[in-house]
């Protein structure tokens, strides 16, 4: 069929990722692999295709200035079959189209892919004209977060793929909208003569990489890239990469991608023993049957007593517990001591977990909330039961956070949020109440 599925033994990654996708095809083509890469870039024309009147919708609406909310936006990743995931997701994420351009293009100059390309022009010249009106709105960033955001990231990914096929092919975009996106960056995404995350921050992220490498927004050698790498190298490098300072996903831990991402860059800017260095460590991460994690947790931004510790590697998908049906106690991870967060009002979340000890797997520990949950992207699966836990104590507010983005169905899982500055509630800790739909919550000292 041609997709790439991002993880095919967990269903939350059932699909295949648009960003994700391009970059494999970019890896097969670069090992010789390029029917592998064709075929990828058919399926995506394909589900373009399926979706063209969508496309068109969306384009004729921007045009006309009809606001559009993210719920109506192109999805991010779509079935093997090519259809839109069902499942909420925060799919409004416009990276994924510009990296395909930019992989799509790549793949014909290797190929010589006259015929391909006439097969996929009609719908790479839609997505350009979809990238070309949609640039300047905030969008989901690489990681699937700050959704209200305008992202440095995202707008090199849009800029590279339009360019990239503005140069295969004149008369299928324009160069404006890359020079506009230039301007833009240059004027709203420097700090101190560096790049920052999202328009109006100062943070650094290591995603930011991509604005040279390898979208050329900049050029590695552009003294704006250079003090970018150096202040990922200063902030967020530690043998792996961290995403970015505030990160707690997981606990915050180093990525294995970001450590080649940067390995990748290096090379390209010529510092070949600095590339060396990041791919042995990346190398060094893999288990005995050579597979690599998502994250490595020896040196955690945020860290847990249950991920602190000896190195251990971090997916997105722990395995699932065996054990039969029995409430899903958190009272073992909340026993370590905790710093209360700065606010006496700090927002604070507790996972109630039902019966199925195969929901178990769509929940890991990432850490304390010192933020806001909006801030880091929670999202609320839907209103829960609170019976007599109406108020939350004060101890409560050393509750941990339970995975930051629930994997669907919603339906299977209560995320509780309330602020822990009322009077306590009727029960103490230790004690284990159960809701109207028959979840259990243990309260914990």
């Amino acid at each position: 069929m041609g997709a790439y599925i991002a993880a095919p033994n967990f269903p939350t990654y059932a699909y295949s990722w648009l960003r994700d996708g391009s970059f494999i095809a970019y890896a097969m083509d670069r090992a010789g692999q390029h029917e592998s890469a064709a075929r990828f870039h058919r399926w995506v024309g394909m589900v373009l295709q399926r979706y063209a009147a969508k496309l068109d919708a969306l384009i004729a609406r921007q045009e006309a200035g009809v606001p559009i909310d993210h719920a109506e936006q192109m999805h991010t990743r779509f079935t093997l079959d090519g259809a839109e995931a069902s499942a909420e997701w925060t799919n409004f994420q416009l990276d994924g189209y510009g990296t395909w351009l930019w992989a799509l293009v790549a793949h014909l100059q290797r190929t010589r892919g006259t015929a391909l390309y006439l097969e996929l022009r009609p719908q790479a010249v839609r997505v350009a004209r979809y990238l070309s009106l949609f640039w300047p709105s905030p969008c989901y960033d690489c990681w699937e977060e700050f959704g209200d955001k305008v992202h440095i990231a995202t707008l090199a990914a849009i800029a590279g793929g339009l360019q990239a096929l503005w140069a295969f092919d004149h008369s299928a975009t324009s160069p404006a909208v890359p020079a506009a996106i230039h301007q833009f960056v240059v004027t709203h995404g420097i700090h101190e003569g560096r790049l920052v995350k999202f328009v109006g921050s100062t943070m650094v992220d290591a995603s930011l990489i991509g604005v040279a490498t390898p979208y050329r927004l900049l050029a590695p050698h552009d003294p704006r890239m250079r003090a970018t790498v150096e202040r990922i190298e200063s902030e967020l490098y530690c043998g792996g990469i961290h995403r970015y300072r505030a990160d707690t996903y997981y606990g915050g831990g180093t990525w294995v991608l970001l450590a080649a991402w940067l390995g990748w860059h290096y090379a390209e800017a010529g510092n070949a023993s600095r590339a060396a260095l990041l791919r042995d460590w990346v190398a060094a991460q893999a288990d005995a049957n050579g597979n690599l994690p998502e994250q490595i947790s020896d040196r955690l931004l945020t860290p847990h007593p249950l991920l602190a510790g000896p190195r251990r590697a971090i997916t997105s998908h722990p395995p699932t517990p065996t054990a039969g049906p029995a409430p899903y106690s958190v009272c073992q991870a909340l026993r370590a001591p905790w710093p209360l967060a700065a606010s006496p009002c700090a927002l604070v979340a507790l996972i109630v977990v039902p019966y199925s000890p195969a929901m178990i797997r769509s929940f890991a520990l990432v850490g304390s909330l010192p933020t806001p949950a909006a801030a880091i992207g929670l999202r609320v699966a839907r209103e829960a039961w609170l019976d007599a836990c109406h108020e939350l104590p004060a101890w409560a507010a050393r509750v941990t956070l339970l995975k930051r983005r629930l994997a669907p169905p919603h339906d299977q899982a209560k995320v509780l949020i309330h602020h822990a500055c009322r009077p306590a509630p009727p029960f103490g800790p230790g004690s284990t109440r159960q809701g109207s739909d028959g979840a259990h919550l243990t309260v914990c000292a």
